[in-house]
């Protein structure tokens, strides 16, 4: 967990106190979470229904 971010976002790669390049990083939050925010409509619609249905009985 401790290295997460630098996964996320990418880091710098250091020898010998020099910087000698980059790791990009590899976006797997963000990508899930855009995915999951284009099934939250249909999710919340599924949940509001079967919510309508129990308090109609």
């Amino acid at each position: 967990m401790e290295y997460a971010e630098y996964v996320e976002n990418g880091h710098r790669i250091m020898r010998n106190g020099k910087k000698i390049g980059w790791v990009e990083g590899r976006f797997m939050m963000k990508t899930t979470y855009d995915e999951i925010e284009k099934l939250m409509p249909n999710v919340a619609a599924n949940i509001e229904r079967k919510l309508r249905k129990v308090l109609d009985e």
